[in-house]
This record gives structure tokens, sequence and C-alpha cells, in this order.
């Protein structure tokens, strides 16, 4: 049988290689037969021949619809007609319906986004609690290419240029190597019916727009403009794919780890060329951050933090510091005289010994006080502006904020400082100082010590 794309080109794939479309895809991406699938089945004409070719192969997949309750009546036919080729079939079947404008209402997006969102998260929560493995969507080589004209009108990358990739995670495309004219003969061949979806006609969305208006000016004036373009897809898939690699072995090179913070050398990563490529693609999982505005600021005054939902990224003197961004509220915790262990805000050992069994320490998370001058209960918590001490070894008194300066502390590290007190007195910057009015002295009879873990 002979199948035809746009009339540019042909090649011949018997029906008895139908059934193996599914199996080869599988083989080719290391998916074992035996994986439970979830497919997002529509009814149109592209997920219902994925459906068919999967049950063609011998599988048994789940099938789920989405209505979101936008075209009223033809919703519900769809609905329903992919709930009858399911039990026909006899595949589980799930479904669900939205109530979609009143979403896109709530959340300030588009109907287009907020459908996006609706599904992606129902079928996420499919295949976590029926265990299915891999969900299995219809997307064909022209959704690829109105992809690629999309992200190029908004600017893009070489990932964006390489267009969808058939394997991204637990998300399967079998048919991306298919155009859409391949897959409505592939349904005809399998006399196959299927639900036409009146607003895919429109060209008010961009997406239509492109499908109707744009892409075909490609196919009508270059001949064999289907077969360069998968050619070309497959091949900037591969380059996207070790560019990525590379791009992660930099990065694992430059990283280190502090704590809960990631830091890159900055003087390390201006000597590379297209340093802004794996700037990119280490902020890339952490959130939509303004990468122009971060650049700029690496040769200009430190301090500067870029937020992006739930992380943040300092621009300090020689690193830039990524961190989740906080959520934590100021609160105080006491700490009474007989208390041994404190387990929030962090793990604190505390007690008292006699002066003349105690060993100082030189270990910055351990401090020493002269009991006889402590007002208890002890008090921890963060620092503030205008808080002041007399550090030991200094002379006289000193705000925090200039004893951070002098120890050269960024930004991230003093909002991680924590400070505890007497009555209002601050006897230790935690991890950094003690107060000089609390030292241990020749007069100390009782020790009071804390241990931070």
């Amino acid at each position: 049988m002979t199948f035809s794309c746009s009339g540019l080109f042909t090649f011949d794939l018997p029906m008895y290689n139908l059934p193996s479309i599914i199996p080869q895809f599988l083989k080719a991406h290391n998916i074992a037969d035996s994986s439970r699938f979830l497919i997002a089945c529509s009814g149109g004409v592209d997920s219902m021949v994925l459906a068919e070719l999967f049950v063609q192969a011998g599988q048994k997949p789940a099938l789920v619809h989405c209505n979101f309750m936008l075209r009223g009546d033809d919703a519900d036919g769809d609905q329903a007609f992919v709930e009858n080729y399911a039990k026909d079939k006899g595949l589980t079947f799930y479904t669900k319906n939205f109530d979609t404008t009143a979403f896109a209402k709530e959340k300030r997006i588009s109907i287009q986004m907020a459908a996006r969102d609706l599904r992606y998260s129902y079928f996420a929560s499919l295949l976590k609690n029926h265990h299915l493995k891999f969900l299995c969507t219809a997307h064909h080589a022209d959704d690829s290419l109105e992809t690629i004209l999309l992200n190029l009108g908004r600017g893009t990358g070489l990932s964006g240029l390489s267009g969808m990739k058939p394997k991204r995670d637990n998300i399967l495309r079998p048919l991306l190597h298919l155009t859409k004219n391949e897959i409505i003969e592939i349904a005809n061949s399998l006399q196959l019916t299927w639900r036409e979806d009146a607003s895919n006609t429109k060209t008010d969305y961009q997406r239509n727009y492109i499908r109707h208006k744009v892409a075909p000016v490609f196919k009508d004036n270059f001949p064999g403009f289907d077969t360069g373009f998968k050619n070309t897809s497959k091949q900037l898939i591969n380059d996207d794919a070790l560019f990525n690699f590379l791009l992660n072995e930099k990065v694992q090179s430059l990283i280190t780890k502090d704590g809960h913070l990631l830091k890159m050398p900055i003087a390390e990563l201006l000597k590379m060329k297209g340093y802004s490529s794996l700037l990119h693609y280490w902020l890339k999982p952490y959130g939509n951050f303004d990468l122009p505005s971060i650049i700029e600021s690496l040769n200009g005054k430190s301090g500067r933090v870029f937020v992006s939902g739930q992380h943040e990224l300092l621009v300090d003197r020689d690193f830039l510091i990524l961190r989740q961004a906080k959520q934590e509220k100021n609160h105080t915790y006491f700490i009474n005289e007989g208390d041994e262990i404190l387990e929030a805000p962090f793990l604190l050992t505390t007690g008292k010994i006699s002066a003349s069994d105690f060993e100082i320490s030189r270990n910055r998370k351990h401090a020493a006080f002269d009991k006889d001058k402590l007002k208890f209960p002890l008090k921890l918590r963060r620092w503030k502006n205008g808080d002041s001490f007399y550090p030991i070894g200094m002379k006289g008194k000193k705000k925090l904020s200039d004893f951070f300066i002098d120890q050269k502390l960024n930004l991230y590290e003093k909002e991680d400082i924590w400070i505890m007190l007497s009555g209002d007195d601050i006897i230790w910057v935690i991890n950094h100082r003690i107060d000089d009015r609390y030292k241990i002295s020749e007069t100390t009879k009782s020790v009071y010590f804390a241990r931070l873990k």
C-alpha cells in the first residue's frame, strides 16, 4: 500500500508492517513490551491511530480522555466515542470533566494553557495512582514543525529548533516520524472512524494559524520539504543531545555544593566561549530566570538577587550562588536552663559543667559562657538590622551588619545567621563569634556550653 504526504513524496509500507510500528519504536528506545501504557485519546484521527496501532501490536493500553466542557454536545460526543472504542477493544478507560473556563479565569491564563495544565496534571495522577509507566501522545511530524515555528517566533535555542522529542522522561510520541497525511492514510487503511474538532480549523490561535497559513507555504514551495524536515529534525535532536551531554559535563566540573547552596565561580564561567549557553543549561531546571540581566550583572556590582519560582540566584563577588527560595518566617525559640537538646530550628545540645573540668574548644560550632552571667530562658532568633554585640577578640561594640562585612559574608550567608540571646544581649552569633561580656574568665565557676550539630 502507498501512503502519500501532501503529494510531495511516497513510500511503501505493506499492511503487515503496521503491527510492527509500536514494537519497533519501543525497541529503539529500550522500552520493555511489558510496560504499562496510558494513551491520551481525544477521539481525533491521530490518537485513534495511535490507540489502534498499540492494539494491533498486541498491547492493552489504558485510554484517557479529557472533556474540557468547551464545545457543548460535540465535546460530550467525543467523550462517548472514545469510551465506546475502549469498551469494544477491552481497554481500561479513564475520563474527567473540567471547568476549563473557570480554571483559566482563576489562574489568569489562556484557555489553551489552562487545558494543557489540567490534562497533564490529570495524566500525572493516573500514572501514579494506577502504576502506569508511560504516557503516550499522538504528536506527529506536523506538530513538531508547528512547535519549531512557534519557538522560532518567540525566540529559542538549539533545543527549541530541534522540535519535539520521541521520548522525554515518561512521555512517548510513537507517531513523531509520521506526517498528518500519512496518519490519515493509515486510518483509512485500518477502516477507522474518528471525530473532527471544528475548532482546529480556526486560525485565531497561534498554532492553528501556523498549521493552516504558514506551514503550507513551505510545503507548497519546497518539493520534498517533509523528508528534509524529518531528516533535519532528527539531526538536530542528536546534536542537541550531544550538546547537552557536553554542557552537563562542564557544569558538573564547575559547580560546587556548599550545604544547600550550589556555587559557580564567575571568573571560570567568563573564561568560556559561549558561557551564556552553559548558564542557561544550568539554570533552566530551576525556573525561568532573566538570563540577559544575569549576564549583564556578572561584570557589575555584586549582591544582586534574581528570583524564579521556588529558587533564587545571588551574584556574589566571586560566585553565582543558587538556592531554594526561603519560605521560613521569623520565629523565636526558647532554651530553658534544664534543656539538653533543642531540635528546632536546628539540632543544638546544651548543658553545664564545672569550670575546672571544662576544656575550651576552637570549633566555631561550639560556644561556652560564664553560666552565672546568663538569664534564662535563652532565646534563638534570626538577626535583624540594628543588632549589635561585643565580639570577643575585638574592642568595643559592633553592629552585626558591620561584623558581617568584616567577615566577608555574602547575602545568603547573612540571611542564614541565627543569634543566641540572654535577656536582650546577644551572647553568640552562632557559628561565628561569642560576646566578650559572657566569655569564660578566671573567676568563672560554672560553664554553660552549646554545641551545634
